[in-house]
Order: C-alpha cells, then structure tokens, then sequence
C-alpha cells in the first residue's frame, strides 16, 4: 500500500517538469519561486523571451505584464485600523443582513460609535489578513437537499445562511 502511494504522489506531483517553466532556460532564469529580475522583467513587459521557447509559453510571458495601473497601485495592507473599520461601516446600508446569525449591518454600524467594540472589531478583521486564513463563517456552504427537504422552501437554511442549495450534494 504504501509503495502504491508512494508512486502515485511521484506522478502527481512530478506532473510540471517537463513544461516550460520547469525546463531550460526559463527554470535557470526564473528560478521555483519566480523571485528573480528576469520574473520582475516579465511583469515589467521588457522580458526578452528566448527563440526556442515553446510558442504558448511565450505567449503566457506576454500576458503576464502587469498593468500600470496595478503596478502603481499601494500594496493592500494586512492590518485593518480602527479608523478604516469605522469609515468602511459608515457607508454600508442598514438593511444589509451581514452574517448567518441574521445579524444586520445596523448592529455593526452600532458597534463603531464605541471605541472599545470597534477596536475589537478592527482586530477581528485584521486576523485573517494577517494570518492568512478564512473565517469559517465567510464561507458559503452549499447545503444538502434533504436540508431543504425537511425544512421546506420557505425554511431552507439556504434563506437564513446565503447557503445555495445544490441539488445532488
């Protein structure tokens, strides 16, 4: 068994070598993790791709230009201030349902008069940004049919959760 997994994982994960990016010259010039001045001259465009190279590669280069636009675009921050918390919920209408709970944005409207709760709310916020993962609760899952089922259309708790309702789960 172990053999058999073993084999299996080499053919899965060895799948990339023998595409471009994997192969001479581009693997020399870009290096794994495209952190070299010939990655940054790509998404510059002044990128000289080589004759040889396979004709869709070099198409991908091409693209791979980052627009103006982007480029002098501020990097997003991975920390959320107070001040921008409390300036985000300002905009955001009341009547907005704003989590599973049945929680309305009024409630977090609320939250930004107080220092203390909208500090906290902050740095709820920041959390995931910082850390690199997604709160469960800001994932739609899809629910079951028989959940549908046997709560009916009206109840289904696809209308209290923004869940869709995926009919062969």
């Amino acid at each position: 068994m172990e053999d058999a997994c073993i084999s299996e994982n080499t053919t899965r994960f060895s799948q990339a070598e023998s595409t471009p990016p994997m192969t001479e010259p581009l693997v020399s010039e870009l290096g794994y993790l495209a952190d070299t001045d010939a990655a940054e001259r790509i998404l510059q465009g002044n990128y000289t791709i080589p004759e040889d190279l396979d004709p869709y590669a070099a198409l991908l280069i091409r693209e791979l230009r980052m627009p103006d636009t982007i480029r002098q675009q501020p990097f997003v921050t991975s920390h959320v201030t107070t001040e921008d918390h409390m300036q985000g919920w300002k905009k955001q209408k009341e009547s907005v349902s704003a989590d599973p709970d049945g929680l309305s944005f009024s409630h977090y409207k609320a939250g930004i008069t107080e220092d203390l709760i909208a500090q906290f709310d902050a740095t709820l916020r920041s959390l995931p940004y910082q850390y690199g993962f997604t709160p469960e609760a800001w994932l739609q899952r899809p629910c079951r049919r028989s959940e549908c089922d046997a709560a009916g259309p009206a109840t289904c708790p696809s209308s209290k959760t923004g869940r869709r309702r995926m009919e062969l789960v």
